[in-house]
């Protein structure tokens, strides 16, 4: 019961960020649940890719919620949304196969050091719209860098999908946010399945999990997380751009010092 209770805790922080910034959850989700992991005993071999596949399955409910949300203010998301889909899509499935790969210290010192880099970023750089119109051939290529982050490190397409979409795309930040969403959403399914596949194969993995996927984490923050997305997507659409930027930076910032020294 006390560890169902954690992961529900777990759950309603990670639906905050989804919701307020389309993030998916994963930048709160993933190191706290390997911190919860570690505690539990988990291999440290495979600590980190059971983290991230977790946080990838409960993030399917938090990103549904959260961009049903962000439609329901009558968000135009549906044309560069078709125009990311293919190439998230695609860098989601190379991503997954690619963390399958490498140790989990490694999985925590990127994530760790991309949430930094991304923070300062995001801080003191202003996301300006570029001159000129997007080019669909560049949309696409960049949206196989945001699913191959995003699923490698089990985070919502809006880390990187946020300077993006402002920057290269123009749109607006609230707007950018919940294409962010249904981004994330993407990432999360197609994530989700590979972890699950490409860890049928591994040793050591505790009870109660399939492939990458521990199913007490995943049903507990999948509880927890729809409870707080639909309220925080719907501040979002309240708070001033500049608001949404700090917060975005702290948040950033605090995880990804903690994940370096993890």
């Amino acid at each position: 019961m006390t560890a169902l209770l954690i992961y529900l805790g777990i759950g309603l922080l990670g639906g905050i960020l989804a919701g307020l910034l389309g993030l998916g959850g994963g930048l709160i989700v993933v190191p706290l649940l390997a911190i919860y992991f570690a505690k539990l005993g988990f291999p440290s071999e495979v600590l980190m890719h059971v983290a991230v596949g977790s946080s990838l399955a409960s993030m399917i409910t938090t990103t549904s919620f959260s961009t049903w949300t962000h439609v329901q203010h009558k968000m135009d998301i549906w044309p560069v949304y078709k125009l990311m889909a293919g190439g998230v899509i695609i860098g989601s499935l190379l991503g997954s196969l690619m963390a399958d790969m490498v140790h989990s210290v490694v999985l925590s010192v990127a994530f760790g050091g991309f949430a930094i880099v991304f923070s300062l970023q995001s801080f003191f750089v202003e996301w300006k719209a570029r001159e000129g119109e997007p080019y669909e051939k560049v949309t696409q290529g960049c949206s196989v860098l945001i699913g191959i982050v995003s699923a490698l490190l089990g985070i919502g397409a809006g880390t990187v999908g946020l300077p993006f979409l402002t920057s290269y795309q123009k749109v607006t930040i609230h707007r950018a946010v919940a294409i962010a969403a249904a981004l994330s959403l993407t990432v999360s399914v197609f994530g989700a399945l590979s972890y699950l596949v490409t860890g049928l194969n591994q040793e050591g993995l505790p009870d109660w999990t399939t492939g990458y996927l521990y199913w007490p984490a995943v049903l507990g923050v999948s509880l927890g997380s729809p409870l707080t997305a639909w309220g925080s997507a719907k501040l979002a659409h309240k708070l001033p751009v500049i608001v949404l930027r700090r917060i975005f930076s702290f948040v950033l910032l605090i995880i990804g010092m903690r994940m370096l020294f993890f």
